[in-house]
């Protein structure tokens, strides 16, 4: 019997758009749980990922405000990242919205153009 050595596996990467780093701190503001300080982790053209010290539900229509900036959006997803410490992907359409304010897309692609 031959043994072959491990390799760890290699995932097709699913995204159609690629995520830019970033890093800013502000607020996100929620009807659900009110307003927490956030920091702000990564964007690409569809969204952004920020941190919450709590947790939020799929759908919940958010704002995040860094330094003069808003931007509005829906929880796609929501996972622990460490105690007290929640990873929140945000997306520009939420399930009922029927369109997306201009203002959503020019300021990420503000954000996602200075970062690159």
């Amino acid at each position: 019997m031959t043994k072959l050595p491990n390799r760890p596996k290699t995932r097709r990467e699913r995204r159609a758009e690629a995520r830019n780093q970033a890093f800013d701190v502000g607020v996100i503001k929620s009807p659900v749980t009110g307003i927490a300080v956030s920091q702000l982790l990564n964007t690409s053209p569809s969204g952004l990922r920020v941190t919450a010290p709590c947790p939020l539900p799929i759908d919940a229509q958010v704002e995040v405000r860094f330094n003069d900036k808003t931007i509005s959006g829906s929880v796609r997803n929501c996972v622990r990242a460490q105690t007290a410490q929640f990873h929140v992907g945000i997306g520009n359409v939420s399930a009922g919205a029927t369109e997306v304010p201009d203002r959503v897309y020019a300021e990420l692609d503000r954000i996602t153009s200075v970062l690159r």
